[in-house]
């Protein structure tokens, strides 16, 4: 009875220090992806990317005008962003991370630059790759209409 209850102690202090440290995991994933993404540091997000997603990011930096890199350097600070929520899906293989991001330049349609937006929110989706959690985009990132 005693080594039972003990070695039930045991796997639920081990599942719960699991569990703690997937969402760490998730939420700087998560954190340092939309960093770079909203500071149009694509090649930096890529990293935190599932396979295939990269593309997605490929195509936003291809829509890079120099009229942007002027806009985005005359800016007196970077994007900066904060995670409101994460929700776990699919056996935990799978989240979704409510994002807000503030003070950023969102790109506009080809051939016009950017605009300044101060408040946003994205739906960022999440899928865990051999044991890592990496951000799934099947397009680029869309603002959530509140």
């Amino acid at each position: 009875m005693t080594v039972t209850v003990l070695t039930l102690l045991v796997g639920m202090v081990a599942l719960s220090s699991c569990e703690h440290y997937q969402e760490k995991q998730l939420r700087d994933t998560v954190s340092d992806f939309s960093t770079a993404y909203f500071n149009w540091q694509y090649h930096k997000a890529a990293r935190f990317c599932a396979p295939g997603s990269e593309r997605w990011l490929a195509y936003m930096a291809s829509q890079v005008t120099q009229r942007d890199v002027d806009t985005l350097r005359a800016l007196p600070s970077g994007a900066s962003v904060r995670i409101n929520s994460m929700r776990f899906y699919k056996g935990d293989s799978v989240a979704v991370a409510d994002v807000e991001a503030r003070d950023f330049l969102e790109m506009d349609t080809i051939g016009k630059t950017g605009r300044w937006v101060e408040k946003a929110r994205y739906l960022i989706s999440a899928r865990l790759v051999r044991g890592v959690w990496k951000v799934w985009l099947s397009a680029p990132l869309r603002a959530e209409k509140d």
